[in-house]
């Protein structure tokens, strides 16, 4: 039985507040992390854009997926690196296009590139990009909330 198979869904909550100038810290458990838009945008570049996050964390999840791959196999995870290129909108910033490309680690063998393929695929967070999933706004002023359409 999985993680997820003997837990179910678990509601996560990431807090994010502003520290500048088109620049906010987000946090979530015991984790922070900070965006910002570049100065060429009137920002102060100190720290990757939102896009960036959101291409990163697609990376980031298919590498952890790698990792399990090998640590499942018994494999060294040595010689991986995954690259994503995007296409972005200049005027509205929408991630456009995205392409990822990798190297396998150095010991997989031949017979387990298809495998290792496959269960890069699951990556949870490029299936729920793809899957969709709803997203609901909602505003709020001192007890009360609205939600935003």
């Amino acid at each position: 039985m999985s993680y997820l198979e003997e837990f179910g869904k678990m509601g996560k909550t990431i807090v994010v507040k502003p520290l500048a100038k088109l620049t906010f810290k987000a946090a979530g458990g015991n984790h922070m992390f900070i965006a910002s838009e570049p100065e060429e945008v009137g920002g102060p570049d100190a720290g990757p854009t939102p896009a960036q996050f959101f291409i990163g964390s697609i990376g980031t999840c298919t590498a952890m997926y790698a990792d399990l791959f090998c640590s499942r196999f018994k494999l060294p995870i040595d010689g991986f690196e995954l690259t994503l290129d995007y296409e972005q909108d200049l005027k509205t910033t929408q991630v456009l296009s995205l392409s990822i490309s990798y190297k396998y680690p150095a010991a997989l063998p031949a017979e387990q590139k298809e495998k290792f393929d496959a269960f890069l695929d699951k990556c949870a967070v490029k299936k729920a990009i793809k899957e969709g999933f709803p997203i609901e706004m909602s505003s709020q002023s001192g007890d009360e909330e609205t939600p935003n359409s």
